[in-house]
C-alpha cells in the first residue's frame, strides 16, 4: 500500500472526491462550451482546432517533459529544489513555445490543414506556460495542498472559458477556439504562483536537478510513446480523410472520452504522490493495488455500460443534428475510456513507484494496434479503424499491464470481480436499449438513464459494507 503521509483511506478518498467535483463543474462548462461553438463554427474548422490541440499535446509533452511527476513524487520537501524544476520548466517551455510559434505553418502542412496555421501559432502560447503551471502542480499535489489545487483549477477553467466563449462568438474564427487553452494555462501559472510564493519562481541556474530531471525524462519518454501512437492515426485522419471527419472526431472525444478523462484525473492527481513509497508487507501491498483497481471497476464499468448505448443522443442532443458522424464516433470512444481509466490508474501507480518494466509492455501492445489502425485508414479512408484500434489498445494494454504486474497484484481476485463488473456492464447496457425503444425524446432517454445510474451508485453505497474492497478501502460507515 502506497504512504498516504498520514492521511486515512477515507480522507484520500475525500481529497479524490474534491478534485471530481471540480472536474465535474469543468466538463459541464466545457460541455456548455462545446454546444454553444459547435453551432458557430463548422466541423471542418474544428479540424483546425484538432490540429492545433495534436501539436499541444505532443509539443506540450516535450516541454513538460516528465516535471510535474518528478515534482510530485520528490522525497524532499527543500525550496531550491522544487525552484530548479522551476527553473527547467520555464526554459523548455519558452524554447518549445518559439519552435512552434515558429513552425506553425510548416506543422500545418504536415497534418494536411493548411488552414490551421493561426491556430498552430495561438496554441503555441499555452505551450510556453504549460511546464511552470504543470511543475507548481505538483509541488501543490506533493505537499497534500489539494483544496488550493482545486480551487485555483476551477478559477482557472471557468475564467477560461467565460473569457473564450465570447471571444468564439465575436471573432468567429476557428483559431478563437485555442484562446481558451491559452487562458486556462495563464491563469493556472499565476494562481499557483499566488499559492506557493517564493517557492514558484526560477533560479539563476540550471545545476543540481538531475536525478528528477532523469525520472521526468524516463516518465515523459513512457508518455511520449503513447500520445505519438495515437496521434499517427489521428494524422492519417487528417491527411486522408477530410477536415470535417478530424473535428468530428474532436467532438467525440469531448463527449466521448472527457468526462471519464477527467474523473480519472482526479484520482491520479491525488493518488500519485503515494506510491513513492512501499509498504514492509508485499501481501497488504498487493491487497492494495488490488482493491484499488476492483473498487473502481465495480463503479465504472457498469456506470460505462448504462451510458453506452445513450452516447449517440447526448452527442446530437448537446451539440446539435449536424454532429452525427461525432455521435457515432463517441461509442467507440467511451467504450475504450471506460477500460483506460484502470489502465490509467494502474499505470500510475507504477510510474509513482518508478516500475516501469509492465508500462513499456503496455506501450508496446498500443502502438502496435495504432499503428495498424494508421495503416487501415490510409488504405481505405474509413474512420472506423481507429475507433475499433482504441478500444482494442485500451484492453489488450490493460491485460498486459496486469500480467507484468502480477507479482504486485492478486491477479485471481482481480479477474474474478473485473469479471463480475464487466457483467454489470453488459446489464447497463441491456436496460439503455430498453429505454431507447420506447420511442421517448432524446432528453427524456437522457434522463431515465442518469436515474438507473445514480440508482446504481446508491445501491453500491448503502451496500460497501459488505463488498470486501470497499470496506478495507476505508469506505465502510
Amino acid at each position: 500500500m502506497p504512504d498516504t503521509g498520514g492521511r486515512s483511506p477515507a480522507q484520500v478518498g475525500q481529497q479524490i472526491g474534491g478534485v471530481w467535483i471540480v472536474q465535474v463543474v469543468q466538463v459541464a462548462a466545457q460541455f456548455v462550451y462545446a454546444a454553444v461553438t459547435g453551432r458557430l463554427i463548422t466541423p471542418a474548422g474544428f479540424g483546425d482546432y484538432a490540429v492545433a490541440l495534436a501539436v499541444f499535446a505532443i509539443f506540450g509533452l516535450l516541454a513538460v517533459l516528465g516535471l510535474g511527476n518528478a515534482a510530485a513524487r520528490r522525497s524532499g520537501d527543500d525550496e531550491y529544489g522544487d525552484r530548479l524544476l522551476v527553473t527547467h520548466a520555464i526554459a523548455l517551455g519558452l524554447a518549445v513555445a518559439v519552435a512552434v510559434g515558429v513552425g506553425a505553418s510548416a506543422f500545418s502542412r504536415l497534418w494536411g490543414v493548411q488552414t490551421a496555421t493561426s491556430s498552430v501559432a495561438v496554441i503555441s502560447i499555452a505551450i510556453a506556460f504549460l511546464p511552470w503551471a504543470t511543475v507548481l502542480a505538483g509541488i501543490l499535489r506533493r505537499q497534500g495542498r489539494i483544496r488550493e489545487f482545486n480551487r485555483a483549477t476551477l478559477v482557472a477553467g471557468l475564467t477560461s472559458v467565460g473569457l473564450g466563449l465570447p471571444a468564439v462568438w465575436w471573432i468567429d474564427e476557428p483559431w478563437a477556439l485555442c484562446i481558451t487553452p491559452v487562458l486556462n494555462q495563464v491563469l493556472l501559472t499565476g494562481l499557483f504562483g499566488l499559492r506557493l510564493g517564493r517557492r514558484a519562481m526560477p533560479v539563476p541556474s540550471l545545476r543540481g536537478a538531475r536525478a528528477d530531471v532523469t525520472f521526468g525524462a524516463k516518465s515523459m519518454t513512457l508518455s511520449a510513446v503513447n500520445q505519438i501512437a495515437y496521434y499517427v492515426p489521428l494524422w492519417a485522419l487528417s491527411r486522408f480523410t477530410t477536415p470535417a471527419v478530424l473535428g468530428s472526431w474532436n467532438r467525440a472525444v469531448a463527449v466521448g472520452q472527457l468526462p471519464l478523462e477527467s474523473a480519472t484525473r482526479a484520482a491520479v492527481t491525488v493518488v500519485f504522490p503515494f506510491f513513492r513509497t512501499r509498504r514492509d508487507d508485499p501481501v497488504a501491498e498487493r491487497r492494495a493495488w488490488t482493491d484499488m483497481l476492483v473498487a473502481v471497476a465495480l463503479i465504472v464499468l457498469p456506470v460505462s455500460g448504462v451510458a453506452l448505448p445513450l452516447i449517440p443522443a447526448a452527442v446530437t442532443y448537446l451539440l446539435g443534428s449536424q454532429w452525427t458522424l461525432a455521435a457515432s464516433m463517441a461509442v467507440w470512444l467511451w467504450a475504450a475510456a471506460a477500460v483506460t481509466v484502470l489502465r490509467t490508474l494502474l499505470g500510475a501507480a507504477l510510474e509513482a513507484s518508478n516500475s516501469f518494466r509492465p508500462l513499456w509492455a503496455a506501450q508496446g501492445v498500443l502502438a502496435i494496434a495504432y499503428l495498424v489502425a494508421a495503416v487501415g485508414v490510409w488504405r481505405t479512408a474509413d474512420w472506423s479503424w481507429f475507433a475499433w484500434a482504441v478500444v482494442v489498445a485500451s484492453v489488450a494494454s490493460h491485460a498486459v499491464q496486469i500480467v507484468n504486474a502480477r507479482s504486485g497484484l492478486d491477479t485471481s481476485r482481480l479477474v474474478g470481480w473485473y469479471a463480475l463488473a464487466t457483467c454489470g456492464a453488459v446489464v447497463g447496457v441491456v436496460i439503455s436499449v430498453g429505454i431507447t425503444q420506447l420511442g421517448l425524446p432524446d432528453w427524456a432517454d437522457l434522463f431515465l438513464g442518469a436515474g438507473v445510474v445514480v440508482a446504481f451508485i446508491g445501491v453500491l453505497w448503502r451496500r460497501r459494507n459488505t463488498i470486501g474492497p470497499f470496506a478495507r478501502l476505508g469506505l465502510k460507515n
